[in-house]
């Protein structure tokens, strides 16, 4: 199979535009993207006198809206970098596993799965659904924040403001390429699963420690990189909630976050599962194989009448001791120590932290959720 039969990476239209006519890279696309809604907004917000507080009697200015303004400069542009990162990184990682034999990918079953993605992706379905979420989910947006005088919504004048669109714009644009790439994330993390579902070939001593597929526990902490930092995001928004806009929104965030730990937890293990089973039987296959070396030795050793025999004897139990318990401590996941640590990072970070902004402001959040009801 060649490697562009899975690399979904530059199947979203406008990224196809980008990088095939103007020669530019994924990344180079986005970091174009960043500097365009960054810099504009700025210079639209300092335009129209909304930059900093106190100007036209704003509640909220540009500058004081920190949520919005780190979440949509810098946070949700590297989400999609990741993204498309992963993208990318399946298609390097597959081609090379089975460019090695450890995986086949030439199966009927594969195949069809292959052609099914390349089919649903050759239709204008994903662009045509991820423009709705976009367009449904910043329509909500907008509705939300017109509940407060900021740089968004002038009151006083009855529309809303230049920087208001744009921003609005630019992160329906966002979110449209969010929900796009999600797509494909879907699709290949199923095909993973039915990949490593088939005989996939796991070396049990192979020196990184993890079956020889060390390569596939780091493709899944990339997309982990991606959905931490959408967990950062939802936390700034809750951190903004309570501290800018009079906690109106908080309770979005209550559901949210549940879903993300929940949800990060099961893409980061769910492919996984079928090499796990399958290092786990490699593994009692190898310590059985010992145990009963062991065995045939002490037995041995219980009958010995030489010395020196019985020495050899109680040697090679102890060898045998020795790699029994070494293969004990191999891990049963593709998993490393160091990649394992920073999984739990990405979950035990914002869990702590979202724990401790909830205990610290529950009559706040009961205040918030008390408004929306109205």
């Amino acid at each position: 199979m060649e490697e562009r039969a899975i690399d979904l990476s530059t199947q979203e239209p406008i990224t196809k535009l980008l990088v095939k006519k103007f020669k530019l890279s994924r990344i180079a696309c986005f970091l174009i993207l960043i500097g365009i809604y960054g810099l504009l907004s700025f210079l639209i917000a300092v335009f129209e006198g909304n930059f900093i507080p106190g100007k036209k009697g704003l509640s909220v200015s540009y500058v004081e809206d920190y949520s919005t303004f780190l979440d949509f400069l810098i946070l949700n542009p590297l989400v999609v970098i990741l993204i498309q990162k992963y993208l990318s990184k399946f298609s390097r990682v597959f081609h090379e596993l089975n460019g090695k034999g450890i995986i086949n990918v030439q199966t009927d079953g594969i195949r069809k799965e292959i052609s099914t993605i390349k089919k649903y992706f050759g239709t204008p379905i994903p662009v045509l659904l991820s423009m709705l979420i976009s367009i449904l989910a910043m329509t909500f947006h907008t509705l939300n924040i017109s509940r407060y005088d900021g740089y968004f919504i002038f009151h006083g004048e009855n529309f809303m403001s230049i920087t208001g669109i744009y921003v609005i714009v630019l992160t329906t644009l966002y979110v449209y390429f969010l929900i796009y790439s999600l797509q494909q994330v879907f699709f290949l993390i199923r095909l993973k699963r039915k990949v490593f579902s088939q005989n996939v070939k796991v070396e049990l001593l192979h020196e990184d420690r993890c079956g020889g597929l060390k390569k596939v526990g780091d493709l899944c902490m990339t997309l982990n990189y991606a959905l931490f930092l959408l967990a950062i995001t939802l936390l700034l928004f809750l951190l903004a909630d309570l501290n800018i806009f009079n906690d109106i929104f908080s309770f979005r965030v209550l559901f949210v976050m549940p879903i993300y730990l929940i949800g990060a937890t099961f893409l980061f293990f769910y492919p996984l599962i079928p090499i796990h089973k399958k290092m786990e039987k490699e593994r009692a296959i190898h310590l059985t194989v010992i145990g009963k070396g062991f065995d045939k030795i002490f037995d041995e050793y219980k009958n010995d009448t030489d010395l020196t025999q019985s020495r050899s004897h109680i040697e090679n139990m102890k060898d045998l001791q020795e790699i029994f318990s070494w293969m004990e401590k191999i891990p049963k996941w593709p998993i490393d120590t160091k990649t394992y640590s920073k999984f739990m990072a990405t979950i035990l970070v914002p869990l702590i932290v979202f724990i401790f902004q909830i205990l610290t402001n529950i009559e706040n959040i009961s205040t918030g959720i008390e408004i929306l009801l109205e």
